[in-house]
């Protein structure tokens, strides 16, 4: 049975599987049903979507279901984005703006080292100098305008 150093042999497992026509034909065509078959590559996209799927789908569906379980098992709720859709603020009632004092007036002699700009209806303040005294400047700035007192 099968074959010799010469080839096929007149009698192979093919003959015997499919009568002697069918044999004839599978000795004359290499992509008779016995021959191997073709291997299919992915196309690029494929590979792309499997590699997507692997690296940003599994560990996003992981995330969500460990942070629902820990929600659902322990209540936990500081992990997001759950933390930002279940929390709840612990303050109550409602918010007297009155309450907070204004702003105060920025002194004149941070004002005199900017420059005033108005771009689009929008006043903006753009400090002078070398980079360290207009990064100083605008420290001053917004350090002297948000500093309130608290104390009420």
């Amino acid at each position: 049975f099968g074959s010799s150093h010469f080839g096929p042999s007149r009698f192979s497992a093919r003959s015997c599987l499919a009568g002697p026509g069918v044999a004839r034909a599978a000795k004359n065509r290499s992509w008779f049903c016995w021959s191997r078959p073709r291997r299919v590559r992915p196309s690029a996209a494929a590979m792309f979507q499997i590699l997507l799927a692997v690296f940003l789908g599994l560990p996003l569906l992981i995330l969500i279901l460990s942070e629902t379980l820990l929600l659902i098992l322990f209540d936990i709720r500081w992990l997001p984005p759950l933390s930002c859709m279940f929390n709840k603020s612990p303050f109550k009632g409602t918010f007297d703006r009155s309450q907070i004092p204004p702003h105060p007036e920025v002194p004149e002699s941070l004002l005199a080292k900017c420059e005033v700009l108005d771009i689009l209806g929008v006043r903006w303040l753009r400090a002078m100098g070398t980079t360290a005294q207009r990064v100083e400047t605008v420290c001053k700035i917004m350090l002297a305008y948000n500093t309130v007192s608290t104390t009420l």
